[in-house]
């Protein structure tokens, strides 16, 4: 911690050093003790202003306070600056304004949360199709094959009343049946028509009784 020099009069602090030189602080604090004209009197009714002035901020937090107008008055316009890290307390308009930004921020937390769910909805889909692929892709190289409806062609075999089907591709029979009835009917000849058939020749009889007839 830094040293520092304090004046005996009206106890204000001063640096002991500036950048590590001591000389041209010294001299500034002993021309402050010089000029200073502070009683133990008007120490103590400084020090009774600053408190009165403080206690009335308090009460009304948010109203601003013209320090130099109080340091004027409490005759200490003089006294150096300096920062320390303390209790600070919000006036309402900066609550107001960390309100705006904590419903704000809020807001675009719940925001980006429903964005979440629908990238991980989506996620969640895209790998499930993949997997799906990805499986059945394996199934196939590891079987080789697959089942599809392939063209063939259907032979008839009335001899032996089978049905043979063979691949359009390949030629290979791949099944062989009883044929049905349907089957059977089909590419039937027609029955034929009294019209269609042939006129009845004469029999050796018939022939026989016209003779007679004729020579009679």
């Amino acid at each position: 911690m830094d040293e520092k020099l304090t004046c005996p009069k009206c106890h204000q602090g001063f640096p002991a050093a500036y950048d590590g030189r001591p000389g041209p602080a010294k001299a500034n604090f002993e021309k402050h003790v010089e000029k200073c004209d502070m009683t133990p009197e008007k120490w103590k009714r400084a020090q009774n202003e600053m408190d009165t002035a403080i206690m009335a901020r308090a009460a009304n937090p948010d109203e601003p306070m013209d320090s130099e107008l109080l340091l004027k008055a409490a005759g200490l316009s003089g006294a150096p600056r300096v920062t320390e890290y303390l209790k600070y307390l919000f006036t309402i308009p900066e609550r107001l304004e960390i309100s705006a930004s904590l419903s704000g921020n809020y807001l675009k937390r719940a925001s980006l949360e429903e964005e979440l769910t629908h990238i991980r909805a989506q996620f969640k889909s895209d790998t499930t199709k993949l997997d799906a692929d990805i499986s059945d892709c394996a199934r196939r190289l590891h079987s080789g094959y697959e089942m599809r409806n392939v063209e063939c062609f259907m032979f008839l075999d009335r001899e032996a009343k089978l049905a043979v089907i063979r691949r359009a591709d390949t030629g290979e029979v791949v099944k062989t049946r009883a044929m049905n009835y349907s089957e059977m009917q089909r590419d039937l000849p027609m029955e034929e028509s009294e019209e269609d058939l042939p006129s009845q020749e004469a029999t050796p009889q018939g022939q026989e009784e016209e003779g007679a007839e004729a020579a009679g």
